[in-house]
């Protein structure tokens, strides 16, 4: 009854802010949340499963209640952590935490959560969500010149550039998958990943300025930028983000082709 219950409320917010607000401003909405993942009761996984993901659609629309999702944050990253748990509720746990990450000021109560989130990139694994936890580290790290490994940095690239060319065509990734990734929310994270000059290097070894040739030629719209109609504001939205990484991508490496 209570993994229905978080399934509801998981589907009532989805895409719904005013809904998504009051739910996630809800004090026993949040208690349930906690008692459950902390296994203060006796709960199964699927009530846990249920409850990560309805934080997660929480997060996704309501930006105003991070700070009371938060407290849930260190009982997540404890599952995400658990090997013996289930991947789908891990990959659970990799999307609310991405969800968190897209917001600046949730960083310092995401560090701990950094380290579980590279061990899921560096797995490779698509049951686990290694492209969301990819964007999720690019968004909690890209402005650290320390910090990261090398091999961190070429993985994060590799797949962030590797999504997004997939996303152009409506492709999955992996190929096989049945993964799809939303182009704007990958150009949002190599932008934020391009702040330094390890990370470009990376971007730059896995073809990023192809890349984005490769997104004006698909995704340019019917008019100038600036003049785009409405229904090409998800296009004019990638386009801008692609033009910020390659000013930080020209600005900062002089000698790039472009």
């Amino acid at each position: 009854v209570q993994g229905r219950a978080f399934q509801t409320l998981g589907q009532l917010c989805f895409n719904n802010i005013e809904v998504g607000d009051i739910i996630g401003e809800n004090d026993q909405y949040l208690h349930a949340c906690l008692t459950t993942l902390q296994g203060l009761h006796e709960n199964d996984e699927t009530s846990k499963m249920m409850a990560i993901s309805s934080l997660s659609n929480v997060a996704t629309v309501s930006c105003v209640n991070h700070p009371r999702l938060l407290r849930t944050v260190p009982f997540v990253i404890g599952i995400l952590q658990d090997t013996q748990a289930k991947k789908l509720m891990r990959s659970y746990c990799v999307t609310f935490l991405g969800n968190l990450a897209r917001n600046q000021t949730n960083h310092p109560a995401l560090e701990s959560a950094i380290e579980p989130l590279i061990n899921v990139v560096m797995s490779a694994d698509p049951e686990l969500g290694f492209v969301t936890s990819a964007e999720a580290v690019a968004h909690l790290t890209g402005d650290q010149e320390t910090g990261l490994s090398m091999q961190a940095r070429k993985k994060i690239a590799q797949h962030l550039i590797s999504a997004l060319k997939a996303s152009l065509v409506d492709k999955d990734y992996p190929t096989g998958s049945c993964l799809l990734y939303e182009s704007k929310g990958l150009a949002d994270a190599i932008t934020i990943f391009a702040y330094t000059q390890a990370n470009r290097r990376q971007l730059l070894n896995f073809g990023i300025v192809s890349t984005i040739r490769e997104v004006f030629v698909l995704k340019r719209p019917s008019l100038p930028i600036e003049n785009a109609k409405s229904n090409d504001g998800d296009s004019k939205d990638l386009l801008n983000q692609m033009l910020n990484t390659l000013v930080l991508m020209t600005a900062y490496q002089p000698a790039c082709e472009v």
